[in-house]
């Protein structure tokens, strides 16, 4: 299994390529802000076997959900320019672990959650799955 190997992969990916704002991780300490910033969340999902023998081949399904976040008064246009280039950072990619399994990302979509309180929220969804021998 390689959940850790995994979540420091897409974690190692995305803080490479994104420098546009500060990104708050799951159960990490975050400063508050009052600039946009996103936070990354790595939802997993189903895992299958997809081979028999000694050494068989599990696929897992889950999903990257990048939250961006813009102040309430700049409106959704700030916030979907920020969605539009952190979808492209995973958007149809494949890229390996460090113990060699590989992740395939699918899609991306996103949606426009709104206003609450003083932000304006957008969230990028890309599924994808992670293959281990």
């Amino acid at each position: 299994m390689g959940w850790a190997s995994e979540e420091k992969a897409i974690r190692s990916k995305l803080e490479s390529l994104w420098t546009a704002t500060p990104i708050k991780l799951e159960e990490v300490p975050f400063p508050e802000y009052h600039s946009p910033y996103i936070a990354l969340f790595i939802r997993h999902g189903d895992r299958s076997q997809l081979t028999l023998g000694a050494s068989p081949t599990i696929q897992s399904v889950s999903a990257i959900i990048i939250q961006v976040f813009v102040p309430g008064d700049t409106g959704s246009r700030e916030a979907k320019a920020y969605a539009d280039s952190v979808a492209a950072i995973f958007d149809r990619i494949q890229f390996f672990t460090d113990d060699g399994n590989l992740i395939s990302c699918l899609t991306a979509s996103a949606e426009s959650i709104g206003k609450s309180d003083e932000w304006f929220q957008c969230n990028v969804t890309i599924p994808y799955t992670r293959t281990e021998n």
